[in-house]
C-alpha cells in the first residue's frame, strides 16, 4: 500500500493538480474578506481547505514515513530533491502550525470571531512555493537569509548613525517643523524614534527629496542637502547594489550545482 500512496503522491498529475486548485481557492476565499459579510462561512470553507491541506500531509507522511518526507532521497540525486525537501519541508511547518492555531481558536471562540482571522493567513504561504516555477525562486530566497541577516544588520547602522546625525541637526528646530507641515508626507526629527521613521520613509523613496527641501528651507542653505543625499546614496544605490549582487551570485551558484548534477546523472 506504501508503494500505491507513493506512485498517488508523486506521479499521479490528478492529485498535484488537485492539490493546486485546493490552495488557488484557498486563496480566493480569503480574498473575499471585505467583499462580502458572510465571514463566518468564509471561515469554514477556509478551514475546510485547511483540513484538505492535512489529509494531503497525512497521505505523503504515509507513503514514506516522516524520515524520508523529512529527507528526501526517492528522487534520486541532483536539484530536484532539494526543491521537494525544501517543499516537504515548508509543508509540514505551515500545515501543522496553520492547524493548530485553527482548532485552538475554534474551539475558544468557534467561527464567529472576526478577531481571530488572523490564523487563517498562514496557510495562505503555500500559494508562493505551490507553482513548480516558483520553488527555485523561494528556496534561493530562504538560502539566502542568513546574508539577509548581515545585510539588515549594517542597514540598521546606518539608520541609527544618520538617525543621531539628524536629531543633532534638526531636533528642536521649529523652523523645520513648521516647514514640514505644508507638505506630504509629514517628516521630522524632534527625537530618535521620530527620525528613524523618517530615515524609512527616505529609504521607501517616499517624497525624499520634500523631507531634503524643508530642511534646506528651514535652514537657508544647501549644505543641509549633503545629509539627505549622502543617505540615499548609501542606502538606495548602494544597498540595491549588493542585494541585486547577493540574489545574482546565489542564482549563479544553484545554476552551477544544477549542471554538475546533471553531468553526473549522465555519467
Amino acid at each position: 500500500w506504501q508503494i500505491s500512496l507513493q506512485y498517488l503522491v508523486t506521479q499521479r498529475e490528478w492529485f498535484n493538480d488537485l492539490v493546486l486548485t485546493i490552495v488557488i481557492c484557498n486563496a480566493w476565499i480569503l480574498a473575499l474578506y471585505g467583499v462580502t459579510d458572510r465571514t463566518r462561512e468564509l471561515r469554514i470553507l477556509s478551514f475546510v481547505c485547511l483540513m484538505c491541506y492535512a489529509v494531503e500531509l497525512g497521505l505523503r507522511l504515509a507513503a514514506f514515513g516522516l524520515y524520508e518526507f523529512w529527507n528526501p532521497h526517492h528522487y534520486g540525486n541532483g536539484r530536484r530533491p532539494l526543491l521537494q525537501m525544501f517543499v516537504n519541508r515548508a509543508d509540514f511547518v505551515i500545515i501543522t502550525f496553520s492547524l493548530l492555531l485553527n482548532v485552538i481558536m475554534v474551539i475558544a471562540n468557534g467561527f464567529d470571531e472576526n478577531e481571530d482571522r488572523w490564523v487563517v493567513i498562514f496557510q495562505l504561504f503555500r500559494l508562493l512555493y505551490v507553482f513548480p516555477a516558483t520553488q527555485p525562486i523561494i528556496y534561493s530566497l530562504v538560502n539566502l537569509m542568513p546574508q539577509f541577516v548581515n545585510i539588515a544588520l549594517f542597514l540598521i547602522v546606518i539608520f541609527f548613525v544618520y538617525g543621531v546625525w539628524g536629531v543633532t541637526l534638526f531636533s528642536g528646530d521649529k523652523d523645520f517643523r513648521a516647514v514640514m507641515q505644508d507638505d506630504a508626507p509629514q517628516g521630522h526629527f524632534s527625537s530618535l524614534a521620530d527620525a528613524m521613521v523618517t530615515l524609512f520613509q527616505l529609504f521607501l523613496g517616499e517624497a525624499w527629496h520634500v523631507v531634503m527641501y524643508a530642511g534646506v528651507s528651514a535652514y537657508h542653505s544647501f549644505g543641509v542637502a549633503a545629509y539627505f543625499i549622502s543617505f540615499i546614496i548609501v542606502v538606495t544605490i548602494i544597498f540595491a547594489n549588493v542585494l541585486i549582487g547577493l540574489v545574482l551570485d546565489q542564482f549563479s551558484v544553484r545554476y552551477e550545482q544544477h549542471i554538475r548534477s546533471n553531468k553526473k546523472e549522465k555519467k
